[in-house]
């Protein structure tokens, strides 16, 4: 039975984190293929173009790293700090409510990944644990 149980939960993780990372993914990607729009767009939130480089490569990276679950715990605590900032400056100081409940649900989901952990599915069961 708890075999089932950790089964079920390690596929649920991978589920979430497939989800997550694809979106984060394509939506770097988007930045990317319009980097003036995404500079412009930065701009009006206050950020200078670096962080739009910065953000856009996070994005795209930490995507891959999510997908296929490595250094799922850091890589979920920079994505839910860059949604966090997004939440704060572009919903709540901006007053621009599109794709707000977008940028909510991927920060929970992150959120819950940096708890919750890769699960089995992941890249690093492949890795020998160290302990320190």
């Amino acid at each position: 039975m708890n075999n089932l149980i950790s089964h079920r939960t390690d596929l649920a993780l991978f589920l979430v984190r497939f989800a997550v990372g694809a979106s984060f993914i394509s939506h770097g990607i988007m930045h990317l293929g319009d980097f003036g729009t995404t500079i412009s767009l930065f701009s009006i939130l206050g950020l200078s173009p670096l962080w739009a480089q910065i953000v856009t490569i996070l994005e795209i990276i930490c995507g891959v790293f999510f997908v296929a679950g490595v250094f799922v715990e850091w890589v979920a605590i920079i994505l839910t700090m860059i949604m966090l900032v997004a939440v704060i400056l572009i919903s709540i100081i901006k007053g621009d409510s599109s794709f707000f409940e977008l940028n909510l649900i991927l920060l929970f989901c992150s959120l819950a990944i940096a708890f919750g952990g890769s699960g089995g599915y992941s890249i690093t069961r492949f890795f020998p644990r160290r302990s320190l």
